[in-house]
């Protein structure tokens, strides 16, 4: 065969595969960073994550107020052992913020549908945020995406704890 033909084959194989990738709802290549690890976390958190299909993702971003900024920060260090510290890296990140460039809280409403612990399909919506201090989205990371109100290791804490003691 010609080297052509193999090219050929080769395009409408990839676009088979993204096609089927993007129509069962598990992974799109032109999703975010940010959407890919919203549903990595929430696959994780799922009794069968296998049986995970999108549905719907709703996208939504706002401008924040340095304060407002201020607070949310804060109360998610307040109860840190190393509170002083992550306080001084908390000011300096403030006091290096520009007017022209506040921070972005961007939010994603994922509506899916994956079997329960009996293999019955249940629709569940899970809510994704991301507070940008730089204000771009690219900027994700485990670290900092919150799914339902948790970061990964916030999760994986609870779990831990809530193992020991039973």
């Amino acid at each position: 065969m010609k080297p052509i033909v193999w090219l050929a084959a080769a395009g409408a194989f990839s676009a088979c595969a993204v096609g089927a990738s993007i129509a069962t709802g598990f992974y799109n290549p032109f999703d975010s960073k940010m959407t890919r690890i919203c549903e990595d976390m929430l696959t994780d958190r799922l009794r069968s994550p296998s049986s995970y299909r999108r549905i719907e993702i709703s996208h939504y971003s706002d401008q924040i107020p340095v304060e407002e900024f201020r607070k949310i920060k804060e109360a998610e260090i307040v109860n840190d052992k190393d509170y002083v510290t992550l306080k001084r890296i908390l000011d300096l990140t403030i006091g290096s913020m520009s007017k022209n460039h506040l921070p972005v809280m961007f939010k994603k409403y994922i509506k899916y549908d994956a079997d329960n612990a009996y293999g019955t399909p249940i629709r569940g919506l899970a809510e994704c945020t991301l507070l940008a201090e730089n204000g771009k989205e690219s900027s994700a990371s485990v670290f900092d995406v919150r799914l339902d109100g948790t970061t990964k290791t916030e999760y994986l804490t609870k779990l831990i704890l809530e193992s020991q003691q039973n």
